[in-house]
């Protein structure tokens, strides 16, 4: 609101320059302040660059995150898998049939609660 009022004035101020230029040819002309358009336009391209740059620092910290995270998950499944296929092969004298319960607890704590 307060850049359209300031060129509100800066039009009535130039309608009101010529009609004084009419009246008074000998005097001097009026100082005349730039239009506010221009710095509304510079204004609102620098606020546009700036939000360019956050949101692509934002965009590529979000793709960064999720690549990490999907590469994590990858990761913990295929290593969870192998642990559950070794845990197979331990006979159950040796303490087999625990790390098999050991490890489906662990993938209740993950699915459920984590």
């Amino acid at each position: 609101d307060r850049m359209l009022r300031m060129d509100d004035k800066n039009i009535v101020a130039d309608d009101k320059s010529e009609s004084d230029e009419s009246v008074n040819p000998a005097a001097p002309p009026p100082i005349k302040i730039p239009n506010t358009v221009y710095l509304a336009q510079r204004v609102l391209g620098l606020t546009a660059t700036g939000f360019v740059f956050l949101l692509a620092f934002t965009l590529g910290n979000f793709w960064g995150n999720h690549t990490a995270a999907s590469t994590a998950l990858l990761d913990e499944g295929t290593m969870f898998a192998r642990a559950v296929t070794i845990a197979q092969l331990i006979p159950a004298e040796q303490g087999g049939t625990s790390i098999l319960s050991a490890l489906e607890k662990y993938w209740e704590d993950i699915s459920e609660r984590q």
